[in-house]
């Protein structure tokens, strides 16, 4: 399990994508990750109280290789209702989200802090690279 938190500015989504293409170098699906991970943390930083003076946001990922990656980023919460399907405009970040994970959701967590997580497969990047 890897875990950062990051001051709630867009300027730190770079720092996210960096971040995490090192946690999931040699990962197939790190491209997709990254992606992901870059839509939901700009959200964060433009859509909720992380974004706001003084405001953080955290992104965790589980990387299971050969298997998949879970990744979820936790917000200080807002006004948004979690609802992705019916915020993901065409060619939204959301709707981006969407096309990519296997699986996505959104969860609320304690002082109103809100964590939207996804979940991708991922295949080793050469045959018989897994189980090593």
């Amino acid at each position: 399990m890897w875990e950062r938190t990051f001051p709630g500015s867009a300027v730190q989504v770079g720092q996210v994508r960096s971040a995490v293409r090192i946690v999931l170098d040699g990962c197939s699906a790190a491209d997709d990750v990254v992606h992901i991970l870059s839509e939901i943390s700009a959200n964060a930083c433009e859509h909720s109280r992380s974004g706001k003076l003084g405001g953080e946001f955290i992104v965790r990922l589980q990387h299971s290789p050969g298997a998949c990656v879970l990744g979820e980023v936790e917000d200080e919460g807002g006004s948004w209702d979690g609802d992705l399907k019916a915020s993901a405009r065409d060619r939204s970040g959301l709707s981006i989200v969407l096309a990519l994970a296997s699986a996505c959701g959104v969860e609320l967590r304690p002082g109103e802090r809100r964590a939207v997580w996804f979940h991708l497969p991922c295949q080793p990047e050469y045959p018989g690279e897994a189980g090593r």
